[in-house]
């Protein structure tokens, strides 16, 4: 053994420290309320997002859906992404429609 040999022991891994629990919680806290989603990980690690209310009947119409997944976070944000152009281009038609 060298003088340098670390005697400690390994450091858990990140993703159960505790003060990783409470990040991941207040960036979903976040996530939520800038989006309207709710983030979540299924028990086979798959990514979910899932409106926190109903549907319009004019997001219904334009094909947007209730929850959304992915394999990554960055495709989770893109999908979410894609939802809120969606829902924002529905709501400007709609508004169109009406005047």
């Amino acid at each position: 053994m060298t003088g340098n040999a670390r005697t400690s022991a390994p450091r858990p891994p990140l993703n159960t420290l505790p003060e990783y629990a409470g990040f991941t919680r207040n960036l979903q806290d976040v996530i939520q309320h800038l989006t309207g989603y709710r983030v979540w990980t299924s028990d086979a690690g798959a990514l979910y997002a899932t409106r926190t209310r109903d549907l319009t009947k004019t997001e219904q119409a334009a094909d947007l859906a209730r929850t959304i997944s992915a394999d990554t976070a960055l495709d989770l944000a893109d999908a979410i992404t894609e939802q809120l152009h969606k829902a924002t281009a529905a709501a400007a038609k709609a508004a169109d429609d009406e005047s």
